[in-house]
């Protein structure tokens, strides 16, 4: 002789299936119910086990604060990663320090076309000017390749850390994660459009 049980998971109390309790050798009309099973049926399969009843649990709404400080500092990070990604596209690296060495270069090239430079400033051009190898360069054809380069590339974080800041401050407005999302969606087709027709213009 056997008897239907309900067993459950013994952490979450979450039903999990039916099964048999046999009866007692030693004791007639006793069953041996097994740990983490009752005989009581779950009146739905909404209702976990709780100190010897079945009761439902209420769901748990997520702190809207929390949840917005969390969407908030993720969208930051997306922001800083997508700048710094365009960056490094534009500069043809991701070293920092290589794209940071752009300002020294513009400095070097606008001193040799106003004839300030140095001996020791046009000795560093010289240098990558052979490293470099390229037939038929010159420090003046270099000098010109440098500040154009470095003024697109100028006027190109320029867009991008506006781009940037004009989101972050836009985040940092947002009253809800919905808001942060959909700043996020705006404010990288924005930057993706002003990319692309600055792309066109190098």
């Amino acid at each position: 002789m056997s008897k239907v049980i309900y067993q459950f998971d013994p952490t979450t109390g979450a039903f999990i299936t039916e099964s048999f309790a046999d009866a007692s050798p030693l004791e007639p009309g006793v069953f041996l119910i097994p740990s983490f099973a009752t005989e009581v049926p779950p009146p739905s399969k909404h209702h976990v086990w709780r100190n010897g009843a079945w009761v439902i649990v209420p769901v748990q709404t997520p702190d809207p604060a929390v949840v917005l400080t969390a969407a908030k500092a993720d969208a930051n990070g997306r922001i800083n990663a997508f700048a710094k990604s365009k960056r490094a596209l534009i500069a043809g690296t991701p070293d920092d320090a290589e794209i940071a060495g752009w300002s020294n270069k513009l400095r070097i090239a606008q001193a040799i076309v106003a004839g300030s430079a140095t001996n020791g400033d046009k000795a560093v051009f010289q240098a990558e000017i052979t490293a470099r190898g390229i037939a038929g360069e010159t420090l003046d054809s270099f000098t010109q390749k440098v500040i154009k380069n470095a003024t697109f590339f100028g006027q190109a974080v320029a867009l991008i850390d506006g781009m940037k800041r004009k989101a972050q401050d836009a985040v940092s407005a947002a009253k809800t994660a919905a808001e942060v999302a959909a700043v996020l969606d705006a404010m990288k087709a924005q930057a993706e459009a002003a990319f692309a027709q600055l792309m066109q213009s190098a």
